[in-house]
């Protein structure tokens, strides 16, 4: 039963939502295995888990993604070469996305490397209540509206920086972005588009580091079961992104966020019972 179809499914599930909402994906997939017994998360699944996501997003995003680097690649051309002008909303938001890189990227990679190590409950639960906090807070301060335009790289930067700091386990990186993003009073909706932009390319970072040590741990654990599994997994990762981005595009503009706010404390309480008990 520990390694069934069943829990792959839901494994994938939980891990595609989670990685486009204010719920910590590193506090869920720490605590999934302990509480279910689920023995079978190596590097193979998080790397089919985390594909399921980013295809998700690429899914519902294709057009806007493949609009920014076409406006880039128009930027890049010789003014005197260029047979239209570029699209500078598109380019600014391109721009943005790029100032979270590196920041990011280290953050991906690093959270890759943690996954694999033993999370500590304590750690967990405080973080789980900083992060639901922080996501409470923002729907009773007065709303913005900097979009592209009126953002700058400091605004990247400071993106990428809470980024990088969900390699902390049960640091939400939406959770920490959409803080910021809207104490400095960026429209709801816009910021969260970015948010999304700058998530799916940690997951290619975290796709990558997954593989690696896949192949580093000399493709341990391999069986026609598990590869099964992880696809399975994949597809419900998928899903659960789909899910997710529908889900938050309709609530940050409409009901607000306060709901994760509320799960997040009850995950940190189920979290520090846990950690009581062990």
């Amino acid at each position: 039963m520990n390694d069934s179809l069943l829990l792959y499914i839901f494994y994938g599930l939980v891990a595609g939502f989670s990685q486009y909402t204010p719920l910590s994906a590193s506090a869920h997939q720490a605590l999934f295995p302990m509480i279910l017994r689920f023995n079978s998360v190596w590097p193979l699944l998080r790397f089919f888990v985390h594909l399921g996501a980013l295809c998700g997003l690429l899914f519902l995003n294709w057009q806007r993604v493949n609009h920014m680097f076409r406006q880039m690649k128009i930027v890049a051309t010789p003014p005197k070469q260029r047979n239209r002008t570029p699209d500078l909303d598109a380019v600014l938001d391109a721009r943005i996305v790029m100032a979270t890189s590196i920041p990011a990227l280290i953050g991906a990679v690093l959270s890759a490397f943690t996954m694999r190590t033993h999370t500590s409950l304590l750690l967990l639960t405080i973080m789980l209540m900083v992060g639901a906090t922080a996501i409470y807070i923002p729907d009773y301060l007065p709303g913005g509206d900097r979009k592209a335009r009126g953002m700058s790289s400091l605004d990247g930067i400071l993106l990428g920086v809470c980024a990088a700091l969900s390699v902390i386990p049960g640091v939400s990186a939406v959770g920490l972005m959409l803080f910021v993003g809207l104490l400095r009073k960026c429209d709801k909706g816009y910021i969260l588009d970015i948010i999304l932009m700058i998530c799916g390319m940690m997951l290619a970072g975290q796709i990558i580091t997954d593989l690696v040590s896949f192949v580093i741990s000399g493709f341990s654990g391999f069986s026609v079961h598990k590869i099964i599994g992880c696809f399975f997994a994949a597809a419900a990762s998928f899903g659960g992104s789909i899910g997710a981005i529908f889900m938050m595009r309709f609530l940050i503009v409409k009901d607000g966020l306060s709901g994760f706010a509320y799960y997040g404390w009850g995950l940190g309480f189920f979290s520090l019972i846990l950690y009581l008990m062990v």
